[in-house]
């Protein structure tokens, strides 16, 4: 062979065999991906969902801005399926997982742990989240004290505020008859529906302070629907994070079949938006995906112990859990049949549910207040980063 035919040969040998490494290295990650889009899935980098995937002998660990380190690394092959052990360094928790490819991490520690300091002392908001405030009952001025209830909880972690019509009408009735603080405290940055429960007083209220009013007549969604549309829209330009929570206050308390729309979005929107967190005073609810291994970590500060797993998408064949005063072992879980309701999350422990259907998990949230997360977070004011301009 001459020197030029053997560079050529050379060359794309050169070319051609990393290729085909990391062809092979894609395939064999195909059931990963195949996984997250059965889940609805649509970002892999994101607050929520974590997954560890093999590089040579590293782990990369993805979960948004929170940082975790993998040990015994160097031993995890995928195709071994070797249990590996996950520590969260930010809170002292440690995961186990010998399925690190379909492993979906459900952490709500944001709530009162989504915070960094600065230089000067002060607290900001490291997770990004919008409020969505729906037309219910219960909002009232007591709720807005600093430190006194979820809702306010919720209003100082969050980065856009979004009143769904007659939450509008909520809002502003509960902030004017407040003592505790200006009225002007409490502006939200879009009131969005098809305004028909929106007063007339209201929205002069909030148009006169610069609030974004946005007026949607289509009747084949509710005004849930086109608030989320409107936070989806703000995440393909870009304007707000991928990885964004979506905190829907209110979505308990009211009319039943309102109740039952706001569970439906779960399922509806669970492939366009990251997350969505159903929230009233008493209680959450967000959707368990079907086929993957569930991690739940509570925020125990705020919810639970108290919590349940509702086969409302149809019967669950298989149901297995850990971590739970009542676990589930393979049961089938079905309306007429066993629903876990009333469970309880067992002290110090992570939560790990594997079911055939998608389920509902809710906690109960803790009526009193928790001491040190009112006003300041260690005693330092809290700051929320602005994520977009509307």
């Amino acid at each position: 062979m001459n020197s030029k035919k053997f560079l050529t040969v050379s060359a794309a040998v050169l070319i051609f065999f990393p290729t085909c490494i990391h062809c092979l290295a894609g395939i064999a990650s195909v059931s990963f991906f195949q996984r997250c889009f059965r889940t609805g899935c649509t970002s892999t980098f994101n607050c929520h969902r974590l997954f560890a995937t093999s590089t040579g002998n590293k782990l990369l660990s993805i979960e948004g801005e929170r940082r975790r380190e993998i040990m015994d690394a160097e031993s995890v092959r995928k195709e071994e399926k070797i249990p590996v052990v996950i520590k969260d360094c930010s809170n002292d928790m440690v995961l186990e997982s010998s399925e690190l490819d379909s492993v979906i991490c459900h952490d709500n520690t944001f709530l009162s742990l989504a915070h960094e300091q600065t230089g000067d002392g002060e607290s900001i908001s490291t997770q990004a989240v919008v409020l969505l405030i729906l037309n219910t009952p219960g909002l009232t001025p007591d709720l807005l004290k600093p430190g006194s209830s979820l809702f306010r909880r919720l209003w100082d972690l969050s980065s856009m505020k979004v009143c769904a019509d007659g939450g509008a009408n909520r809002l502003h009735d509960a902030s004017v008859s407040s003592v505790s603080h200006k009225r002007d405290d409490f502006l939200p940055d879009l009131i969005r529906g098809d305004l028909d429960s929106l007063r007339d007083d209201v929205k002069d209220f909030y148009e006169k302070r610069g609030c974004k009013i946005q007026r949607d007549t289509n009747q084949d969604t509710n005004d849930l629907d086109k608030c989320l549309e409107a936070i989806e829209s703000l995440q393909k330009q870009e304007s707000i994070k991928k990885d964004t929570t979506v905190c829907v206050y209110g979505a308990f308390g009211g009319r039943f079949d309102q109740e039952m729309a706001n569970i439906n979005a779960l399922f509806r929107w669970r492939a366009k938006l990251d997350r969505i967190i159903l929230f009233s005073e008493e209680t959450s609810a967000f959707l368990i995906p079907a086929g993957v291994q569930n991690t739940i970590v509570i925020d125990d500060k705020i919810e639970g112990p108290v919590c349940g797993i509702i086969p409302i998408n149809g019967p669950a064949l298989q149901v297995s859990t850990t971590g739970l005063k009542w676990n589930l072992d393979g049961d089938k879980c079905e309306f007429g049949g066993i629903v876990s309701s009333s469970n309880q999350v067992m002290p110090g422990e992570i939560v790990t549910i594997k079911s055939s259907n998608e389920l509902i998990w809710t906690t109960e949230i803790k009526s009193k207040p928790v001491e040190g997360l009112g006003e300041s977070l260690n005693g330092s004011s809290i700051r929320i980063k602005k994520q977009s301009s509307i």
